[in-house]
């Protein structure tokens, strides 16, 4: 055996063991985060105009929701 194909060897056995620890787990529903803010502090955490949570902060943990 070559140090080639003894080399290629190896990479392909190595290459079937990283498939093998690659099968598909289902995906458990997790339940909701629940986040909560002082909406009196401007211009982290307020209440706009239309009556909406908004600031900084509002808009921080609806990025990480995302």
């Amino acid at each position: 055996m070559t140090r080639r194909s003894a080399l290629v060897s190896v990479l392909v056995l190595g290459l079937m063991l990283a498939l093998v620890g690659c099968r598909a787990t289902p995906v458990t529903p997790q339940p909701p985060i629940v986040v909560a803010s002082d909406l009196d502090n401007p211009p982290f955490a307020f209440v706009d105009s239309r009556g909406e949570p908004a600031g900084r902060d509002i808009e921080m943990m609806n990025e990480l929701a995302r």
